[in-house]
């Protein structure tokens, strides 16, 4: 879990001088965002797409392997 799911992944890990995390790449967009944590499995969403999840939502769709870890 964390370090070793992100390796095995291919998820960028950040440089030394900033602080440790994770750029996992959102389900919608695709763009990489920083992360504190990481687990493997998780489809993670950026801030700018979350209002479209919760549009989804709403609507009644339902997106395959939804996680409140996002």
């Amino acid at each position: 879990m964390g370090y070793n799911d992100a390796i095995r992944d291919g998820i960028r890990l950040s440089g030394k001088n900033e602080p440790r995390g994770y750029y996992p790449r959102c389900q919608f967009c695709g763009t990489e965002f920083f992360s504190m944590n990481y687990r493997s499995g998780i489809r993670y969403t950026c801030d700018h797409c979350r209002p479209l999840k919760k549009l989804l939502l709403a609507a009644g769709l339902s997106l395959k392997h939804e996680s409140k870890c996002d």
